[in-house]
């Protein structure tokens, strides 16, 4: 079978003259008033710009860029998302059990692959809030700028691969980096997925057992399963979007029509729509095997 690459280094070290400034949009405070402006009442944005932890997440070295040059209103959104499934993140951590309060806390002997992260946003969230957690990082482009990452980066809890989520390498990646002795917890993230990255983390998710939980929100569906659910949709008077997210659960829970492997009886799939998520594309499926048996770690 095909080995599993080998992660990029992190970004130089050159610093971004914001990073030296610390200007007002590298402080939670100008953040907390940007949630109560664009989406007051939001719980999950309000909980997120009020953590202890978030001040690390804009103050990070390299970080300055990211925070400067973004479109607040797409990046109020991005932080809606990137909360909602680190939430998503922690319930499944949650629900594994057997762990000391203190590893529970920090996310250690947990590892996340972040699939088609983007720019890494819920990876930089998931750094900050669960600082013993790893995170793998996957997305086909090799020139991302990660410069927000480099702290994480560094220090090795994050790794990033540039790799195709339909080539051979990223099957044995999940399975390299999900199978590891130290794993005690591990889950697969994909954070508003286009197009065929929906179905294929889908069905990775289903093919690897050693994935013991899936937090999918898909954006959007092509090709010939897209016109199945346009169809869907226009015969049920629906909207499309509904459709899809109810699609991608049936494909996670084997009930699709031709889905192999077969479905699991013990796979636990729900969908929930996130109101916190600063989008009407705002579907998230969770689903989880039962907690295998593995030896855990003292505290």
């Amino acid at each position: 079978g095909a080995a599993a690459p080998r992660p990029q280094p992190p970004p130089p070290a050159a610093s971004f003259p914001e990073d030296v400034a610390r200007p007002p949009y590298c402080e939670p405070g100008f953040w907390a008033g940007e949630v109560a402006r664009r989406c007051p009442g939001n719980a999950a944005l309000e909980e997120l710009v009020a953590s202890p932890w978030f001040a690390g997440v804009l103050r990070a070295p390299g970080g300055g860029r990211l925070w400067q040059r973004t479109n607040r209103r797409k990046m109020i959104k991005e932080l809606s998302e990137s909360a909602c499934a680190l939430r998503a993140v922690q319930r499944a951590r949650d629900a594994r059990g057997g762990q000391s309060p203190e590893r529970r806390k920090s996310g250690a002997g947990g590892v996340v692959l972040d699939v088609g992260c983007g720019r890494g946003l819920t990876a930089l969230l998931l750094a900050y809030a669960l600082p013993g957690l790893q995170i793998v990082c996957i997305d086909i482009d090799p020139k991302l700028d990660l410069s927000h990452l480099r702290g994480p980066l560094a220090s090795g809890q994050v790794q990033y691969y540039s790799v195709s989520a339909f080539a051979p390498e990223f099957e044995a990646l999940v399975r390299e980096r999900c199978s590891d002795a130290s794993v005690e917890w591990s889950c697969a993230v994909g954070t508003h997925l286009c197009g065929s990255l929906s179905p294929r983390l889908v069905e990775v998710f289903r093919a690897q057992a050693a994935v013991d939980t899936l937090v999918l929100s898909p954006c959007c569906l092509k090709g010939w399963m897209g016109r199945d659910v346009t169809r869907r949709a226009k015969a049920e008077k629906r909207e499309p979007y509904s459709v899809l997210c109810e699609t991608m659960l049936e494909l996670v829970k084997g009930c699709f029509a031709g889905t192999t492997p077969p479905p699991e009886p013990q796979l636990r799939a729900t969908l929930s729509y996130q109101k916190e998520v600063a989008s009407v594309k705002n579907g998230y499926i969770e689903a989880s095997r039962p907690p295998r048996r593995r030896p855990l770690p003292a505290a």
